[in-house]
């Protein structure tokens, strides 16, 4: 029987920790460079906030979430912080130890294996009803840290799973074990998990064969027979196959099989020549072999890039998420400012289309006026009440009415274009969404429908504003329609709010206000 000190490997172990000291200090100047970068990016973003807020396109809202997203960038970076320095301070206390933790379902062998490596009398070992390992524990075997975790298909709830994946986030070698039955897709989304956190893994596979005492030689027949290798190779690749579904590579990840029962029934017999022949064919021996040649080909590399892990995968992760969000923000800017040079390609059309309208509408409502004129003065010319005549004559002729139903003509206009501006800036917006996945910084959208509807309004109402200047080319006289239109195009945001807050409201005080100007402006016209 080989000697346990045949895997010593004490002199790689020293070396190990020096590469581990190594390794923590590389860790803890990327800690300090990541917060400096953190600050510089806040500061940034902080300045983006001011330059938005003395934008001609400032809105509190948005101003509002801004504010929001660099809160929760600061919350989420902080957290992460103190999570990367309470991580290194754990490591750097088990600083001299080279740290294994072992993953595996319920009943797949982990404590069996304990039970082999520290030549335990079995008593850790289920008896298949029920999970043994409820809790963290830790052994040691040639010099070697081991940590099992709580079974994987046994988890009774988040807590069992933070306890187990907390674990893993020390070790600097993983052994996954797996049993030679069908895998789990509850296995390999913890060895997905596993590999996102970029552990080298070593697999187990356990064969299972009852070894029947009373029937030594059968037992030994029966354990040969299962490690049929084109069977276990084919169970191997199924599992493997998973590795597409997580969008990982597992086809090189190594793998070991092993009999746990008839190594640790090995280690019991008196009989040494049965001994013998249970514990070589368990493969115990090959095992044992394959980790320590990990450790002593990979070891301090292992140890190094432990400590740097603990710093860079985190960091890497919110990169890209920050990084997501700013693609976000910029593709919902971008279509916010297509959309924008589309209304205001529009205005410009609607300004001038307009225009052409209210002068066509001016110019047969003076040629009415001028054809009544001189008959109205034929017939009023010594009468006192003449002013109220006129007016009587303007309410016949229905001019207020045309004025009204053109202004209604704008409005409808501009109303069913910034609908259908902002209905597609909404779903531009959703399609833009579907391509971020927020992980551990979830932030604020920044653009919303109402907003849209506040920039549209502003982008026409400040071009259309200019109509009242034009009045002068047609005559004094008729101010009325053009001014107007310019009132038209004041009232869209109080418009565009129907489709946001309470419409009724809104709309009364709407009406309110554009009959008041429309009945100030008439009468300006009439008594002018």
């Amino acid at each position: 029987m080989r000697r346990q000190n045949e895997y010593d490997i004490e002199n790689i172990l020293k070396q190990c920790k020096r590469s581990a000291t190594n390794g923590y200090k590389i860790a803890s100047q990327q800690a300090d460079i990541f917060s400096n970068t953190l600050m510089d990016a806040v500061n940034k973003i902080q300045s983006t906030i001011d330059e938005f807020n003395t934008s001609p396109m400032y809105d509190s809202e948005a101003t509002a979430v801004l504010e929001h997203q660099l809160l929760d960038i600061r919350d989420s970076f902080n957290k992460l912080s103190e999570s990367l320095n309470d991580d290194l301070i754990k490591l750097h206390r088990s600083l001299s130890k080279f740290s294994i933790t072992l993953f595996g379902r319920t009943m797949a062998g982990k404590s069996t294996l304990m039970e082999i490596l520290t030549e335990g009398d079995g008593r850790s070992i289920g008896t298949g009803s029920q999970r043994t390992t409820k809790d963290v524990r830790t052994y040691t075997w040639n010099n070697l840290e081991i940590t099992d975790v709580p079974g994987i298909g046994a988890f009774e709830g988040q807590q069992d799973e933070s306890k187990a994946f907390e674990a893993a986030k020390k070790a600097d070698l993983i052994l996954f074990l797996l049993t030679d039955d069908a895998p789990q897709a509850a296995e390999a989304e913890c060895f997905c998990r596993i590999k996102e956190m970029g552990k080298p893994i070593l697999c187990i596979m356990n064969v299972k064969a009852e070894i029947n005492e009373n029937d030594l030689e059968m037992s030994l027949w029966d354990v040969e027979d299962r490690f049929d290798l084109d069977r276990l190779n084919a169970i191997k690749n199924e599992f493997l196959a998973y590795d597409t579904k997580f969008g990982q590579e597992w086809q090189r990840i190594p793998f070991v099989y092993v009999h746990l029962q008839a190594a640790f029934f090995s280690q019991r017999l008196t009989n040494k020549n049965l001994a013998d022949e249970f514990r070589k064919i368990s493969g115990i021996d090959y095992l044992k072999k394959r980790i320590v040649d990990q450790i002593r080909e990979k070891g301090e590399f292992y140890r190094t890039i432990n400590f740097i892990d603990v710093v860079s995968k985190p960091a890497l992760e919110s990169e890209e998420t920050l990084l997501k969000q700013s693609l976000l923000n910029s593709a919902q800017g971008r279509t916010i400012l297509s959309k924008r040079r589309k209304l205001s390609d529009w205005k410009d059309k609607f300004y001038r289309d307009g225009l052409k309208q209210v002068d066509s509408a001016i110019t047969g409502i003076r040629s009415q006026l001028y054809s009544e004129i001189a008959a109205f003065a034929e017939d009023h010319f010594d009468d006192e009440h003449a002013d109220k005549a006129w007016d009587t004559l303007l309410k016949r002729l229905g001019i207020t009415d045309r004025c009204q139903a053109l202004l209604e003509r704008f409005e409808s206009q501009v109303n069913d274009n910034i609908r259908e501006i902002s209905r597609e800036i909404t779903n531009e917006l959703k399609i833009v969404s579907l391509f971020t996945d927020d992980k551990d910084l979830r932030m604020h959208r920044i653009i919303d429908g109402k907003k849209v509807w506040n920039w549209g309004s502003l982008i026409i109402s400040t071009g259309l504003s200019i109509g009242t200047g034009i009045s002068y080319l047609v005559g004094a006289a008729l101010t009325g329609p053009l001014g107007w239109a310019a009132i038209a195009a004041t009232t869209i945001g109080i418009i565009g709010d129907w489709f946001f807050k309470s419409r009724d409201k809104q709309e009364y005080e709407a009406r309110r206000r554009l009959e008041e100007n429309l009945k100030k402006n008439v009468e300006k016209t009439c008594n002018t």
